[in-house]
């Protein structure tokens, strides 16, 4: 499919092209199903408001089907910019209203009795308790931290690569970088003696 190329020279994740391509599947199996449309420049904003009507009559949730949309508006715009279709049908169907949701976040003590929780000094128990205080640091992603690499551990912060391969400077604090060098010595010697080289940072 052209937009999948497209999508991969933009440099997505894999994770993210696979979701569009089974987003737009649905939509095109709708619109040929239900309405009996097959080109592009026969599709209607009606016809995109019916599929996400229907995707909320059946107990979707508003973030789902503004994630749908998202996806919508992203591949007809593409389909303007490569002069397939004048006008793009997804340009003025509005998101669905989201209730907004209170994120509960750990206090003080629950923060140091889940550091507290990994105190010994062998290879795991120093990992786990690095991921954890880079967690609660940083705010870093769970696959930001399990790829990291030696070359993004700086004097005093962070390079971090996150989605779409952008890069930010996050800064450590003394008690991180002081977990990080505790955890960096029992890995090396971990993988010393297991005569093996780690593939990642933790």
């Amino acid at each position: 499919m052209e937009y999948e190329l497209e999508c991969k020279v933009r440099r997505l994740a894999q994770g993210t092209i696979d979701n569009y391509d089974r987003h737009l599947r649905y939509m095109r199996c709708y619109l040929e199903d239900e309405c009996g449309i097959t080109r592009l420049e026969d599709v209607k904003p009606a016809h995109l408001k019916r599929f996400l009507l229907e995707k909320e009559d059946l107990g979707r949730k508003p973030q789902y089907i503004n994630d749908l949309l998202k996806v919508f508006k992203t591949f007809f715009r593409y389909c303007v910019e490569e002069e397939y279709l004048k006008v793009s049908p997804a340009a003025k169907v509005k998101n669905v209203r989201q209730p907004k949701v209170l994120i509960r976040t750990f206090n003080e003590e629950e923060v140091l009795r889940m550091l507290n929780y990994h105190n010994g000094h062998d290879f795991i128990s120093m990992r786990n308790k690095a991921m954890l205080a880079l967690f609660f640091d940083t705010g870093m992603r769970l696959t930001e931290v399990m790829t990291m690499k030696d070359e993004q551990i700086r004097d005093g912060h962070v390079v971090v690569w996150g989605k779409g391969s952008k890069e930010r400077v996050v800064p450590c604090s003394p008690y991180l970088a002081r977990m990080l060098m505790k955890y960096r010595i029992a890995r090396d010697t971990y993988f010393e003696m297991k005569n093996t080289t780690p593939q990642a940072y933790l």
